[in-house]
């Protein structure tokens, strides 16, 4: 053989270069377990998203209401169970009351309008 024909780079230390490593199975496997692992990460903050403002009112909530719920449990022979009751009803009370009013307010205001676009009064 020629000294033309053959071309050889070498490394830094005059040695020969590291052949070119293929990739194992374990580290294809690991990308595509974090690949999909990350897509259902993703998904999942999708699908949770809209809730977030409501979790985050029942955090607040449950934490203020705690002092309430430990002293009625107390009062209740210590049935906590029947203290959670009652705060949730009173709980809802305090929430559906006020929507309840409104929704009772916009109907009738609806029924007023429609009169009056019938008759022609508006």
């Amino acid at each position: 053989m020629s000294i033309i024909g053959e071309r050889r780079e070498l490394g830094v230390d005059g040695e020969d270069p590291p052949p070119l490593s293929i990739p194992s199975a374990n580290y294809i496997d690991l990308t595509v377990r974090l690949g999909v692992l990350a897509a259902l990460a993703y998904w999942s903050i999708l699908l949770v998203r809209p809730f977030l403002t409501i979790v985050l009112w029942s955090i607040v909530l449950t934490v203020a209401l705690f002092p309430i719920f430990r002293w009625l449990s107390s009062r209740l022979g210590g049935r906590l169970g029947l203290a959670a009751v009652f705060i949730t009803a009173l709980n809802l009370v305090i929430v559906l009351g006020p929507v309840t009013w409104l929704a009772v307010r916009l109907i009738e205001t609806l029924k007023t309008l429609a009169e009056r676009l019938v008759v022609g009064d508006l």
